[in-house]
């Protein structure tokens, strides 16, 4: 399910748009919540890129949740996702913004599939300590 890309891992999350956020304390993206949830957990700082200007923002941060309401209502889509084997998460946005969330020394992203009718097909990608883990 999680396609290998040189040394980067190739996300299951072109053409998503954010359907739902959640935050408490920290921000979760939920893409859909159908048979499959498709979410993404921010618990490290990230950064957004805009024609080579870059804002750095944590996931406690006001302003980090306006930036994801303001991606939500103006319906920005993800046209690119993957990770790269040393714990590094890059979106590619419809926008023509890219969020990147470096390493550190936490694991700072979750991906997660839950597929409530084949739970075989579950996926779990954890980014973050030098290694992206699925």
């Amino acid at each position: 399910m999680l396609k290998e890309i040189g040394r980067y891992y190739e996300l299951p999350l072109a053409s998503y748009a954010i359907q739902q956020i959640v935050y408490n304390g920290l921000i979760k993206l939920i893409f859909t919540d159908t048979d499959e949830h498709v979410s993404l957990d921010l618990h490290g700082e990230f950064e957004v890129i805009t024609s080579g200007h870059i804002m750095k923002f944590s996931p406690r941060q006001r302003e980090a949740l306006m930036l994801f309401y303001d991606w939500f209502h103006a319906d920005i889509k993800i046209e690119e996702a993957k990770a790269d084997k040393q714990g590094q998460l890059l979106l590619m946005l419809s926008n023509r913004q890219e969020l990147i969330v470096r390493d550190g020394p936490f694991e700072n992203w979750h991906f997660t599939i839950l597929n409530k009718r084949y739970p075989k097909q579950n996926l779990f990608v954890h980014g973050g300590v030098g290694t992206t883990n699925y």
